[in-house]
């Protein structure tokens, strides 16, 4: 369907109060609801039946389209054309796409190196036709003056330089504010890192100190070797702090739930452990002690959790 129909034409008749511009008519086509329809009967206004719809008539003067509305070679304006403009909030800031930042080479469990992106304006779009037809359903006539919907249309698109220099300049401090959060994310990066060798290299001294002590003759084999240890060291030592009742669950993969109401044993476990300077949790194992030790079934049963050096230890209490 075109967009525009009949001839456009200057009216001289037609003058504004404060300009002598000659306004502009032309007319399109105006997909009217039934309801729409059926308000204009009521209000006895005349209309063309056009297509599925009906003519609108349209005034105005091309001073006000000009820059706005699309001119063809035949001097046919074009109303059916989607507009960007810049959003603004009640005070005058611009709205703004929130800041996007890229993950890059992970440092470590909680930090990224990361690459700052500059924030993006929100746009709002609209369809000057749209805005056409609601005025004319919103005063329910079919010959109506556009002046103040292209104007409006006009002034919300003159505000895009304001809004690239408010952007450029909110850019320009997200900027440096992302880069001093990121030094200071480096800084703790390296501090966590130096930490974390002191206390790997004082962990490793105080294994070395008791397996040479306290260790099997396997152990220390292992440890001369330079064999992976660990997971011998932590059953020995386990058995050492907390007895041989408790189980070292070797890869984490126990499933633990909360024990709502644990047995006497239980707490009197708790209780023994708490003098040794331990902190032992009373818990429920729905699967028992299987995933850590094939040779235990799957049944579920209570149990004690205790830590050291961030291994979990378990022992259980079955009926």
């Amino acid at each position: 369907m075109a967009e525009v129909k009949g001839r456009v034409k200057l009216c001289p008749d037609k003058k504004d109060s404060v300009s002598e511009e000659s306004m502009v008519e032309q007319s399109l086509h105006w997909p009217i609801s039934p309801m729409d329809h059926s308000k204009l009967h009521a209000k006895g206004m005349e209309h063309e039946h056009y297509s599925t719809g009906v003519m609108l008539d349209v005034r105005f003067f091309p001073s006000v389209a000009y820059g706005v509305l699309p001119l063809s070679l035949d001097h046919k304006y074009i109303f059916d054309i989607e507009m960007e403009y810049p959003l603004f909030d009640e005070s005058g800031d611009i709205e703004i796409e929130d800041l996007v930042y890229t993950a890059g080479k992970k440092l470590d469990e909680s930090t990224y190196e990361r690459e700052f992106r500059p924030a993006r304006l929100k746009k709002g779009k609209v369809n000057i036709k749209d805005l056409i037809i609601l005025k004319a359903r919103r005063v329910l006539e079919c010959d109506i003056c556009i002046n103040e919907v292209l104007d409006d249309a006009r002034q919300r698109m003159s505000r895009w330089n304001e809004a690239k220099e408010q952007l450029k300049t909110y850019n320009e401090n997200a900027r440096r504010e992302f880069l001093r959060k990121e030094r200071e994310t480096a800084l703790l990066f390296e501090k966590r890192q130096k930490e974390e060798a002191i206390r790997e290299e004082q962990l490793q001294k105080n294994h070395n100190e008791w397996i040479r002590k306290c260790g099997s003759l396997r152990l220390n084999k292992c440890l001369e070797e330079g064999y992976d240890y660990r997971e011998l060291y932590h059953v020995e030592r386990g058995m050492e702090l907390f007895g041989e009742d408790f189980r070292l669950d070797y890869d984490n993969s126990v499933l633990v739930e909360n024990c709502k109401c644990p047995s006497l044993m239980v707490l009197e476990t708790i209780a023994v452990l708490r003098k040794k300077g331990f902190s032992g949790r009373a818990v429920w194992l729905p699967k028992g002690l299987k995933a850590a030790d094939n040779n235990y079934d799957s049944v579920s049963c209570e149990a004690v959790l205790v830590f050291f050096e961030d291994r979990a230890y378990y022992r259980i209490f079955s009926d």
